[in-house]
C-alpha cells in the first residue's frame, strides 16, 4: 500500500486538456481486490482506461506541453481494505476472472492504466490484508489487456535485487507491448524492510543506487560498482520496448524524495493530498528543481496524486489547475458491489472533457 507516513507517503489529469483519472486497490491478490474482485486489488483508470482501487485523473496546460493520445486510466492495487476483503472471502476461486472482467472493461471505458501496489510482508493484523506480488499481478494485468497502460507503485525498491527487478521490468514491457509505467518508493514499514535485509537507515542510499543499478543495465553500462550491488561483464536482452527505459516516477512527502523525483524521475507521486495541499506541495517541487537543476532529457515532472477520496467533477478541474496530471483513486471502503458503477462513473467523467 501507498507509504502513509509523513515523510514516506507516496505521491490526474484534469482540466481539461485532459483528465485522467485513475483507480487503485494495492496488489492484485485473490483475497484483496475489492475494486476488481479478483486476485490483486489493485486497479486504476486515468485518461485512458484502466481498472483500479484508486481513480486518478489528469490535465494538461497550455505552457505544458503534453503527448497526445492520453486517455482514462485507472489503478487497482490489491491493497483492499478490510470491508471489501471480507465480504469476497466466499468467492475466492473466482476472483481471477472478475479481475479480468473488470480489467477489461475499465480498458473498454477509456482508461489509461492500471496500477498495481507493492508490499511483499507485513506486520500481522486487520491492516493486512492477502496481496498478489506485483510483478506477477501485472503479468497478468497484461496477459487480459492489449491497451490499457499498466503502472507498479510504489514499488518498494530498496527491498528489491536491482539487476532482477530490472530484467522482470524490462520483460514486462516487452510482453505489454511497451506499456508499463514504474513508479518507486524508499519504503517506510521498518519489520518488512528487516525481513528482506534492508535496514530503515539504508533505505534512502539503496534507493538511489538500486536506480542507477538498473539504469546501467538498461543503457547497456559495461560495468557498475556501488556500495550494495556491483556487476561486470553482463547484459540484460531483450532491451525493455520503451527507451530508455518504461517511465520511472518517484513517491514520497520528504525531502529526500522531492529531491530524487527531480534528478532521477520522469514523475512524482503524492498520497492523499487535496487540491490545495498539492498546490503547495508543487511549489515545493518546483524550488526543489531549480535547486538540483533537473536533466534536460528527463522532460517535465509528471504529476501523480491519490486524493483523499473520489473527486466530482469540479474537484478534478482544481486539481488541474494546480498542475496536477493524473489523479489516482482509491477504491478503498467501497463495497465490492458498487465497483462496476464506480468504473462507469469515471468513464462519465472523462467523457466530460477531462479524459
Amino acid at each position: 500500500m501507498p507509504d502513509r507516513q509523513a515523510g514516506q507517503r507516496c505521491a490526474g489529469e484534469g482540466g481539461f486538456d485532459p483528465v485522467r483519472v485513475v483507480s487503485h486497490d494495492e496488489s492484485i491478490s485473490t483475497h484483496r481486490c475489492d475494486a476488481l474482485g479478483g486476485p490483486g486489488g489493485a486497479g486504476a483508470f486515468t485518461s485512458r482506461g484502466s481498472p483500479g482501487g484508486a481513480a486518478s485523473c489528469r490535465s494538461r496546460h497550455r505552457s505544458r506541453p503534453r503527448p497526445r493520445n492520453r486517455r482514462r486510466g485507472m489503478r487497482w492495487r490489491s491493497s483492499a481494505r478490510r470491508g471489501s476483503c471480507r465480504s469476497h472471502r466466499r468467492r475466492r476461486s473466482r476472483r481471477h476472472g472478475v479481475l479480468a472482467r473488470r480489467a477489461r472493461l475499465a480498458e473498454e471505458a477509456g482508461f489509461e492504466s492500471l496500477w498495481v501496489g507493492d508490499h511483499i510482508a507485513l506486520p500481522a493484523g486487520e491492516g493486512n490484508p492477502p496481496r498478489l506480488e506485483a510483478m506477477v499481478a501485472l503479468t497478468y494485468l497484461a496477459a487480459v489487456t492489449s491497451r490499457v497502460r499498466l503502472g507498479v507503485g510504489l514499488i518498494v525498491l530498496p527491498q528489491r535485487q536491482p539487476v532482477l527487478l530490472a530484467k522482470q521490468v524490462s520483460s514486462l514491457d516487452v510482453l505489454s507491448g511497451g506499456r508499463l509505467t514504474v513508479a518507486v518508493g524508499a519504503g517506510y514499514v521498518e519489520p518488512e524492510l528487516h525481513a528482506m535485509g534492508v535496514s530503515l537507515a539504508e533505505r534512502g542510499a539503496r534507493t538511489d543506487e538500486y536506480l542507477a543499478a538498473m539504469r546501467a543495465l538498461w543503457e547497456e553500462a559495461p560495468s557498475f560498482d556501488g556500495r550494495f550491488v556491483s556487476f561486470s561483464g553482463v547484459v540484460q536482452h531483450p532491451s525493455p520496448v520503451q527507451r530508455p527505459h518504461p517511465p520511472i516516477v518517484v513517491g514520497g512527502h520528504s525531502a529526500a524524495a522531492y529531491r530524487r523525483a527531480v534528478r532521477h524521475g520522469n514523475g512524482w507521486y503524492g498520497w492523499g493530498l487535496d487540491p490545495g495541499e498539492t498546490g503547495q506541495t508543487l511549489r515545493v517541487l518546483g524550488e526543489t528543481a531549480r535547486a538540483e537543476r533537473r536533466p534536460a532529457d528527463l522532460g517535465e515532472l509528471e504529476i501523480t496524486i491519490t486524493p483523499p477520496g473520489p473527486p466530482d467533477l469540479d474537484t478534478v478541474r482544481r486539481y488541474a489547475d494546480v498542475g496536477v496530471d493524473r489523479l489516482i483513486i482509491e477504491l478503498e471502503g467501497i463495497d465490492d458491489d458498487a465497483v462496476d458503477g464506480v468504473i462507469e462513473s469515471v468513464g462519465e467523467i472523462a467523457g466530460h472533457g477531462v479524459s
